[in-house]
């Protein structure tokens, strides 16, 4: 497959918001749909919002076909879909670097910092019992 051209190279956010009616377990089994779909390239983080029925997602698309999947609404056809690159984040590496420098320049903390209390923490280790 052909790469990106480099403008398209980024992390790309994307906030959804389900349709008047939509109750929360609805909202979230559709953006869990949404998300899960793998022609949209790699995922790296999302999320469900807690005071609505939506939720936010980060992808790394390597390729033009799944940054146009990450553009196809899917199972969200009615929802308010809202599609951003991101300036620094490019790719999957820039992503973390942007949290480190972020972290780091904001807060004087640092990501490794924080890995490190994750592995340790209960979280960590249910995902690590995962395989992850």
């Amino acid at each position: 497959m052909p790469a990106l051209p480099k403008r398209d190279r980024r992390c790309w956010v994307v906030s959804g918001y389900a349709p008047e009616g939509t109750t929360m377990a609805e909202a979230n089994d559709q953006w869990n749909a949404y998300v899960a779909d793998v022609r949209r390239g790699p995922l790296l983080f999302h999320d469900h919002f807690a005071d609505a029925r939506g939720g936010i997602a980060v992808f790394a698309p390597e390729t033009p076909e799944e940054l146009a999947a990450i553009r196809d609404k899917g199972p969200l056809t009615a929802w308010d879909l809202r599609i951003h690159p991101l300036i620094f984040a490019e790719g999957a590496n820039g992503f973390l670097f942007q949290m480190d420098y972020t972290m780091i320049a904001y807060r004087k903390r640092k990501l490794a910092d924080l890995y490190a209390a994750y592995v340790a923490s209960d979280e960590g280790k249910r995902n690590a019992a995962r395989g992850g």
